[in-house]
């Protein structure tokens, strides 16, 4: 998925619906080229689990995923909320978020 014309405090919210509650194991994989931002990814209203997460490379690379780590979550609706938060000094500020893979892992 990719985020395109947005400004520095801007921000995605992307709905998940669980089936069932337990602990999950939340990571995120972003594209990274030289014009993306700066980010904060957060679960529901709670604080930033990823805060400041440069998007910016030289050159196009898929990074490894980032861990947003454990929670315990109720089955339902959620919510993880993406925020603009800046860029990089040498990116080419278009503010840009591209998101390959969102994971939740069931550990118990």
């Amino acid at each position: 998925m990719r985020w395109s014309d947005a400004r520095p405090g801007a921000e995605l919210s992307l709905p998940c619906d669980l089936a069932e509650s337990g602990t999950y194991r939340i990571s995120v994989r972003f594209t990274r080229p030289p014009d993306y931002a700066v980010v904060a990814v957060r679960l529901d209203d709670k604080p930033a689990a990823l805060d400041r997460v440069s998007l910016y490379a030289p050159q196009i690379v898929a990074a490894d995923p980032l861990t947003m780590g454990d929670h315990t979550l109720t089955a339902g609706p959620h919510r993880l909320r993406f925020t603009i938060v800046g860029a990089h000094p040498m990116a080419k500020p278009d503010y840009v978020v591209g998101i390959d893979a969102i994971r939740l892992e069931r550990l118990k």
